[in-house]
């Protein structure tokens, strides 16, 4: 596992070691969070982090992006959980931009901008990384068409969402999913119809996690989502363990960056944006074949530190070895 996702960070394999060797910058930084009093989920992680970047010599500030602070004169922010963004995707989307101008943004806006929509999966496909069958449909028609070439159950989402929201597993294209479907393109959204995958409703998937190119821990996620459309017992509630992956399912993931590196190089985003500072890489394993990519999520994953031994340590320290090397 120290081939740091093969090739995806070999150009920036001399940030890590430099670090190593150094003292660590003395900085302060900000972690972007939500707005008080958001629906959702606190990011309970917040203050654990701030404390592990102190023993980096790295101070930490808690900012919320709605708030209107300045970044200027922080060394960088860390995006770590606007989770209300996708009810306010125009309004953050000109934050981020603005914030760009103001100080560094880890992970990159490029990247970000980029994740923030899922037609990136589409993007991945085309590099030959193994996804579900999907397709993107912008009217009822077309997704009452992509639906019927769905062998088995579908899944019907939002191409910008968070959370799983207006997200529902479906054994056909019947009344819950079109209105399903309807609440999404209202919304002036993208709907995307998926196959799903029959193991997820068995536990099978896995959160595959990278700091710097280098792999830290896994997770594996309950179900989330209920039979008929709606959320596993009526709310959102993610069930989380500690697990390790498979040997494919690792290089799946390690696959998944090295595509996202080739993207960046493709779109000439700026030179280190195409690796991420933390990322998140969804994959599941069918009961018929190879895993393939649920989600590769860089912009706001929840990383679960808490429950990973010395997790709030491993993530500081890959702050602290990114920062370094940024004006």
């Amino acid at each position: 596992m120290a081939d740091t996702a093969n090739n995806a960070s070999s150009e920036h394999s001399h940030l890590v070691g430099e670090a190593e060797q150094a003292d660590y910058a003395r900085g302060t930084v900000a972690l972007i969070t939500q707005a008080k009093g958001a629906s959702g989920d606190v990011d309970v992680e917040l203050a654990p982090i701030r404390e592990a970047l102190r023993g980096y010599g790295v101070d930490a500030d808690i900012v919320e992006w709605t708030s209107g602070k300045s970044l200027r004169g922080y060394k960088a922010a860390i995006i770590r959980s606007p989770w209300d963004y996708p009810d306010r995707y125009t309004e953050f989307m000109a934050w981020l931009q603005k914030a760009r101008q103001e100080t560094n943004v880890l992970n990159h806006p490029d990247l970000i901008t980029w994740n923030s929509d899922k037609h990136y999966l589409e993007v991945l496909a085309d590099l030959g990384v193994n996804i579900p069958p999907t397709t993107y449909a912008r009217t009822l028609e077309e997704t009452q068409e992509a639906a019927a070439k769905v062998k088995g159950r579908l899944i019907i989402k939002p191409a910008v969402s968070a959370s799983s929201r207006n997200t529902g597993l479906f054994e056909n294209y019947g009344a819950e999913a079109q209105a399903l479907a309807e609440k999404i393109l209202s919304a002036g959204n993208t709907v995307i119809v998926q196959e799903a995958i029959d193991t997820v409703q068995d536990g099978a998937e896995r959160g595959i996690f990278f700091f710097n190119g280098e792999y830290s821990h896994t997770t594996r996620k309950a179900p989330v989502l209920e039979l008929g459309g709606g959320l596993y017992r009526g709310t959102y509630t993610e069930r989380i363990t500690i697990v390790e992956p498979s040997a494919a399912e690792l290089e799946l993931a390690r696959a998944t960056i090295r595509a996202i590196g080739m993207v960046s190089r493709q779109e000439n985003w700026a030179p280190t944006a195409g690796l991420p500072l933390y990322i998140r890489v969804d994959v599941a394993t069918p009961s018929s074949g190879k895993p393939q990519l649920i989600e590769a999520e860089a912009f706001e994953p929840e990383l679960y530190l808490r429950l990973v031994e010395g997790g709030f340590d491993r993530f500081a320290k890959a702050v602290a070895e990114r920062i370094e090397f940024l004006d």
